[in-house]
């Protein structure tokens, strides 16, 4: 792995690292349709980097609640 996405993944940045790969793979990706590249080494990294770890978030799941969510966006008048 190359050092400037190993410092990303040390900060514990791990999707940064995986945006950082995928926009090289692009300019390398764009260089070799140039004629300027003849392969992409980000295509290479494809399993180097660990996993994004999945994010759970809220959500309201009883009908009751849900109503009660509306009805406090819709009364909600903005900050004055």
């Amino acid at each position: 792995m190359p050092a400037c996405l190993r410092r990303i993944v040390g900060r514990g940045t791990i999707e940064t690292a995986h945006r950082a790969k995928d926009a090289c793979g692009q300019v390398f990706r764009h260089g070799i349709a140039s004629g300027l590249c003849a392969s992409d080494p980000a295509r290479e990294l494809r399993d180097a980097l660990p996993p994004v770890p999945s994010r759970h978030l809220a959500a309201i799941v009883e009908p009751e609640r849900a109503a009660e969510l509306l009805r406090a966006m819709g009364e909600y008048k903005g900050i004055r």
